[in-house]
């Protein structure tokens, strides 16, 4: 079995597999929740805990998410936060507006919860959740960035204090920003953003991607070739002899 996001399947087709693929394989879509589907995947999580959402709570979030591409994350956040602001057993229209002042409360949600996140930290700290959530983004070339699998120690500076580290990425594991694939983030362990949506629906990781793709970009080139160099045995050329000059530019 083969699972692809839909808009990597174009990128596969023009790849060396994509004949052979094409002629063996039967694609199953899996379509985006929308509409009375959506609606179940609303309510029903909440009848079975005894709660309750409301019927126009329910109506406007359907709405809301037939406007956004992969909203599920974006509702998934917000019935988080809604179900912190309940009433009793009642996740209501009322506390979504309240979310929402300003702008779409589905939009709003995940924003929200990531710079509480950030905030709590200190400015040092906040510097290294910077770089780690900017190493878990692939930047798209021709496509939307897209979430990042890193394993754990690519995401920390020789500079970084060990400790500190740890703690920046507890911190942004228990708070559901970043994911790591074991309960203990040892080195080999593997992280990646919680959800895509952070990089659409939150501002402020928007615009450190865009003040510093370019030198990101030009880190990971280099990055590569000291991999490969390494791998080559680190034979009589030296390392700077692999690397293009305007990749050593400004590094």
């Amino acid at each position: 079995m083969l699972a692809l996001r839909a808009d990597f399947f174009g990128a596969l087709l023009d790849s060396e597999l994509g004949p052979d693929l094409a002629m063996r394989v039967s694609p199953l879509v899996v379509a985006p929740l929308r509409g009375t589907a959506l609606a179940r995947a609303i309510r029903e999580p909440a009848m079975r805990v005894g709660a309750h959402v409301e019927a126009r709570l329910c109506d406007r979030l359907v709405a809301d998410a037939a406007e956004e591409p992969g909203a599920l994350p974006l509702v998934q956040e917000t019935l988080r936060l809604l179900w912190d602001r309940r009433r009793q057993r009642l996740l209501g229209l009322a506390e979504y507006d309240a979310i929402g002042t300003g702008g779409r409360g589905l939009d709003l949600a995940i924003a929200r919860r990531a710079d509480t996140t950030m905030s709590l930290l200190t400015a040092e700290q906040q510097t290294i959740a910077r770089r780690i959530l900017l190493r878990l983004v692939s930047f798209g070339e021709g496509r939307a960035d897209t979430r990042r699998q890193q394993e754990v120690r690519a995401l920390q500076s020789a500079a970084d204090d060990g400790a500190e580290f740890s703690r920046v990425l507890q911190h942004l594991t228990e708070n559901r920003l970043v994911t790591v694939d074991r309960a203990e983030a040892d080195h080999d362990a593997l992280a990646d953003l919680s959800h895509e949506a952070l990089i659409t629906g939150w501002p402020e990781l928007r615009a450190w991607i865009d003040r510093r793709r370019v030198d990101e970009q030009r880190r990971r080139r280099l990055e590569a070739k000291l991999a490969e160099w390494i791998e080559r045995g680190r034979g009589q050329a030296s390392l700077l002899d692999l690397v293009p000059k305007e990749a050593i530019k400004g590094a």
